[in-house]
């Protein structure tokens, strides 16, 4: 009988299989094999695709639309024109030295709007063997000002028999209840309306009623007459496709990132940059806009009446009293440099800037200031950090390549975490996104301010995983005036507010920031040294053995050292497989589960898409 040679390719996978990372696919034969006894199996070659990691390139195949959805956010510090409303009639100028959202107010006082609770998606069928998830939902709803818009979500794959159960989804749009509301897949199917829809095994649980989206189930309703909601914006950029060193995939993002796209005839308040990341706010403001927000939470149960007041204030430039004009009449806010570094000592990808920095004398500056605590009874006054002027939280960061399908780029490409939720379905604190729900705030009954709906983060947003801002060290405290000048030639600080220093601030130069910096590394040439071979597992109806120390893995079907490394591809031949010869009753090979893993039994990071394995099924010779 003859031998048969079987290539399990990769490329050839991700056809059908779209969602599945590099390096983890099946292969299905047309032609069924019957194994019987004395039959052998063996890797008879196996080419690994090591182009990324072996010449420190990044591949990106096609060319990719990265759209970043973000919220603009300004530093209360000790600018003179900042009033923070207390009440609907009182006004108190209030420096807490916190990030205040910027947001539009609504007056929902007709009770038709309503805002969705989190969404719960799960695997439609547990018991087949595949995926779920691995796709961008996309919530359409009409805002509250009455015009259709949309929110996207993506949804990570996750592999079954059950790796998760579900994945849990917040979304943060208002939406009108007396108008249709779907969630729609990428081919339009509707996830959530009259009747539920499932794409990819994916469905949304509960959602299959007519109660949908009213049901107190999947949304609340907005009792206050007040809703402030966070402004969002977005910035898209074009990637080409090639292989890009780590420096130069930053250059391309940072040019897109921070291009100046100036129109004809701009008025103000217009954007004068067009470039969404560095927001525009007119002074005066319109009675409904340029408004900025505290989105700590003051609807908790550890948080009384006095305690809440401090949190639930908002401010508007120019309000009480009105400042003298600026040329312009308007102010920025947002990040004034979007800066994606690599940084060769640790090897990952950071967000150096997403902030604008603070500026004193023309340079980038850090320091302490005045402040006050918000509360029912009088300010308390205390001294705060100034880090940065403004910035941007990140909200959604999604890809999407040249043939319409959506893309891993933000985790497996710059190794940024993402995730909103943990498997366990935690919230995910460590991530680079900023994650906010609405709510009302803290009832306080006894008239000191109106009851309004404001954005309301979720944990509270940490420098380094969800904003960048300057770096504040030891020697930002250290006057850096004449000694001559000073008391007996020593250094000194001035008490703030005093005669020595009427500006009620302290200020030095800081160029250095401290970064978003990605979770991990997705270069493997640096790792070269922590392991030294790929193990190849193939899933079919035979087993091997192999065994060490903490376990038996009985899916093993080759060991192929990095030290073969040619032209970008790792290759190794018989001699790096194990045999496997059949005993007993014969069965039929039709279905191959590739996996290529480290030797920690993880599957292989940075490898490409055109691995492949060839086994070979050797007949046993006839018995006479």
């Amino acid at each position: 009988m003859s031998n048969f040679v079987i290539e399990c390719k990769n490329k050839t996978a991700l056809i059908s299989q779209p969602d599945q990372p590099n390096g983890q696919f099946t292969t299905n034969i047309q032609e069924k094999i019957m194994l019987e006894e004395g039959d052998s199996v063996v890797m008879k070659s196996a080419f690994i695709d090591t182009k990324a990691s072996s010449n420190q390139k990044i591949i990106i195949p096609l060319d990719l639309t990265l759209e970043m959805t973000f919220v603009p956010y300004l530093m209360n510090t000790f600018q003179k024109d900042l009033q923070t409303i207390k009440s609907s009639s009182d006004t108190i100028k209030i420096n807490d030295g916190l990030p205040y959202v910027l947001c539009k107010r609504h007056n929902t006082a007709s009770n038709n709007f309503r805002v969705l609770k989190a969404i719960v998606f799960a695997p439609k069928n547990t018991s087949i063997s595949g995926t779920w998830g691995g796709f961008t939902a996309t919530l359409n709803y009409t805002n509250l000002e009455g015009n259709p818009a949309t929110e996207t979500k993506t949804i990570p794959s996750f592999t079954l028999p059950q790796q998760q159960e579900s994945y849990m989804v917040t979304f943060t749009s208002v939406f009108d209840k007396t108008q249709t509301t779907t969630i729609t897949a990428p081919d339009g199917t509707v996830l959530a309306a009259s009747a539920n829809g499932i794409y990819n095994n994916t469905y949304i649980e509960g959602a299959n009623g007519v109660d949908w989206p009213n049901s107190r189930f999947f949304s609340n309703g907005i009792d206050a007459a007040d809703t402030y909601v966070a402004q969002k914006f977005s910035r898209t950029l074009t990637i080409e496709g090639g292989n890009y060193s780590p420096a130069e995939l930053c250059e391309a993002f940072n040019r897109e990132a921070e291009k100046v796209q100036l129109g004809d005839g701009l008025t103000f308040p217009t954007n004068m940059t067009n470039n969404n990341f560095l927001q525009t706010v007119q002074v005066p403001p319109a009675t409904d806009t340029g408004i900025f927000v505290n989105t700590t939470p003051t609807r908790t149960d550890t948080m009384g009446s006095a305690e809440g007041m401090k949190y639930d204030y908002k401010f508007q430039y120019g309000t009480n009293p009105a400042p003298p004009l600026p040329a312009f009449n308007a102010v920025i806010c947002g990040a004034s440099n979007v800066t994606l570094n690599w940084e060769e000592d640790t090897q990952r990808f950071e967000f150096e800037y997403l902030h604008m920095p603070y500026y004193y004398s023309n340079q980038e500056s850090v320091g302490y200031f005045e402040a006050q605590t918000n509360g029912q009874g009088a300010a308390v006054t205390h001294l705060d950090t100034i880090t940065r002027n403004s910035g941007v939280y990140l909200t959604e960061l999604t890809a999407i390549d040249s043939e319409g399908s959506p893309t891993n780029f933000w985790d497996n490409t710059l190794g940024f975490d993402t995730r909103t939720r943990l498997p366990n379905g935690d919230v995910n604190q460590d991530g680079i996104l900023f994650q906010y729900a609405h709510e009302i705030n803290f009832d306080v009954d006894d008239g000191s301010r109106p009851l309004c709906f404001k954005p309301s983060q979720i944990f509270t947003p940490t420098v380094g995983k969800q904003f960048s801002a300057n770096y504040q060290g030891i020697d930002t405290v250290v006057t850096k005036a004449d000694p001559s000048a000073s008391v007996n030639g020593f250094h000194f600080i001035s008490a703030v507010g005093s005669a020595g220093n009427p500006g009620k601030f302290l200020l030095s130069t800081s160029e250095k920031t401290t970064p978003i910096e990605a979770g991990k590394n997705i270069l493997q040439a640096s790792e070269a040294a922590s392991f030294g071979y790929f193990v190849i597992e193939v899933q079919s109806n035979f087993m091997t053995n192999l065994i060490n120390e903490d376990s038996n893995s009985r899916n093993t079907m080759g060991i192929v050292g990095r030290f073969y490394i040619k032209d970008s591809y790792t290759s190794a031949g018989e001699e790096a497989s194990l045999l496997y010869t059949h005993t007993g009753e014969p069965m039929v090979l039709s279905s191959f589960n590739i996996r290529i893993k480290d030797s920690d039994r993880k599957l292989a990071q940075n490898i490409g898409k055109d691995s492949t394995i060839f086994l070979n099924i050797i007949k046993a010779p006839p018995k006479k």
